[in-house]
């Protein structure tokens, strides 16, 4: 314990206590108090920190020279604080009726640690493999509402027919932790799963733990694993895995259908298993049973356990195709046909990127451009309609190097006397360090010229007349690329685009590509 100020001493009855804090209980340390002036004083005893949950008993006390009493210094932290465990310092003050300090004691305290968390968990869906479920993901959130990092390791209630991944989380101090644990289901019996699958995450001093409701997990496994299918009575062949063959059973057995003699009604078995008699048996049981006392009829068999024992193989259902079908008298949509579709849209997707990142990245684009011709219609022209909707932009270049322009305005049917214009865009090298740039422009206003060298961009302003003269430094790897920009009435944006080597290693200059 420390302390400052000559007008009062602290004194602990006890020097070597511990002073530690619980978290939801109180506990109450004493501390002695002297006046060590030559006069009587009333003070106000404070824990000022921590503040929230610390205070005096009694909060005020009067002393005269010479005299001390004792007080207690109360810790009741609430059972969620927000300090955390460990070693900290409370400051206990004395101040007169206007608040002047007249002593004060830093004494060390303890924190006890708390460990609790809480969870919660959602079915994030079914666990896929080769388009069919075989198990569920769900999602787990553990909070830590303690006073310290813990450590857990979540486990789910044991079950014959399920089988939990493992992993160890770390939950910081006062923060939350989000991650998914596999669960496979050994669905052989439709009926062999629990009621409600329960997640625990065991810590020191409890346990925090969450559950969901299995009809939720069966409604997000039926249309992805068809042996799960509740329409018992209506249910196909092929919706049960009965037909699987058992361990030692010959396959070839069940070609044929058959009945147990014993679900037989009394009496058919041997109908159906006798063979036809000729004609003098017939005549001598027809005497033999004019002797006899007719026996009662044989029941007759019951239809549906001939439909039932005697129908044919499962028929067999495409998973492709319909990619939706009514099976057991419910819609079920085939996951196959949908997987492989969004397996190709993502592949066309990535495909198409992979093929313009190629192209743009290639080589031969870092290369000088020479455009020679690019449409020919008649008698050596080129015409090009730019735009849409009700505005469009006609340009005509003939064999002689002149342009035509025309403004056509949908259902207007109006043109524009003239027409905002950029070209003629040139360039050259003065010398190795200087470059010369010239265009002609009609109508356009903020007329700006670019000039960049791979990434690095030399020149970027607006200019006025031409030509411009734009120095060039050393060090460059890439050709130029001249673009000068215009801007035409109504905000449209015209561009010309130039390529120019830069400058050999002997110094002599290229002429505009």
């Amino acid at each position: 314990m420390s302390e400052t100020g000559a007008l009062f001493e602290f004194v602990e009855p006890d020097g070597t206590s511990r002073w530690v804090a619980k978290p939801g209980e109180q506990t109450t340390f004493p501390l002695s108090i002297r006046n060590d002036t030559a006069e009587g004083h009333e003070v106000a005893v404070l824990v000022e920190d921590p503040a929230n949950w610390a205070w005096a008993d009694p909060q005020r006390i009067s002393l005269d020279p010479g005299d001390s009493t004792t007080v207690s210094i109360v810790f009741a932290p609430q059972k969620e604080t927000s300090i955390a465990a460990g070693q900290h310092q409370a400051a206990i003050r004395l101040r007169d009726l206007e608040g002047v300090i007249f002593a004060e004691c830093l004494r060390p305290f303890e924190v006890q640690e708390r460990q609790e968390l809480s969870m919660t968990v959602t079915l994030r869906g079914p666990l896929m493999s080769f388009g069919m479920a075989e198990g569920f993901v769900v999602h787990c959130t553990l909070a830590n509402r303690g006073n310290t990092d813990v450590t857990a390791r979540p486990v789910g209630d044991p079950h014959p027919a399920l089988t939990f991944s493992e992993r160890t989380v770390s939950v910081p101090f006062r923060g939350e932790v989000a991650f998914d644990i596999e669960v496979r289901w050994n669905a052989a019996r439709r009926t062999n799963h629990p009621d409600v699958v329960t997640l625990r995450a065991p810590y020191q001093g409890g346990e925090a733990k969450a559950s969901i409701e299995w009809r939720f997990i069966a409604d997000a496994l039926e249309p992805f694993m068809p042996i799960y299918s509740t329409a018992e009575e209506e249910e196909d062949e092929f919706l049960s895995i009965s037909w699987l063959p058992q361990p030692g059973e010959d396959v070839l057995d069940r070609r044929l259908p058959q009945i147990p003699p014993e679900e037989l009604p009394e009496g058919t078995g041997a109908q159906l298993l006798q063979p036809a008699a000729t004609a003098p048996d017939a005549e001598a049981a027809a005497h033999a049973s004019e002797q006899q006392p007719p026996s009662p009829p044989a029941p007759p068999i019951s239809p549906s356990l001939l439909t039932r024992r005697l129908t044919p193989g499962a028929r067999r259902i495409s998973p492709w195709w319909p990619p939706a079908q009514v099976i057991a008298g419910r819609w079920r949509v085939k996951p196959l046909p949908i997987l492989m579709l969004i397996i190709a849209i993502e592949g066309f997707l990535l495909g198409m990127t992979e093929a313009q990142r190629n192209y743009y990245a290639s080589p031969e684009l870092r290369a000088p451009v020479r455009v020679q011709r690019v449409l020919t219609m008649g008698s050596h022209a080129a015409r090009a309609i730019v735009g849409g909707a009700e505005h469009a932009i006609s340009l005509t270049l003939n064999a002689g190097k002149t342009l035509e322009r025309s403004i056509h305005f949908g259902r207007r049917g109006a043109a524009a006397p003239s027409v905002p214009t950029l070209w003629g865009l040139s360039a050259h090298f003065l010398n190795p360090r200087m470059l010369s740039v010239s265009f002609n422009e009609s109508g356009c206003t903020q007329i700006q010229l670019i000039v960049a060298s791979g990434p690095a961009v030399l020149y970027h302003r607006a200019v006025a007349s031409v030509p411009v003269t734009v120095p060039i430094h050393t060090g460059l790897t890439d050709p130029l690329r001249i673009t000068v920009v215009g801007t035409a009435p109504g905000g449209f944006e015209l561009r010309q685009h130039s390529y120019l080597p830069l400058p050999s290693a002997d110094g002599s200059t290229p002429q505009e590509q």
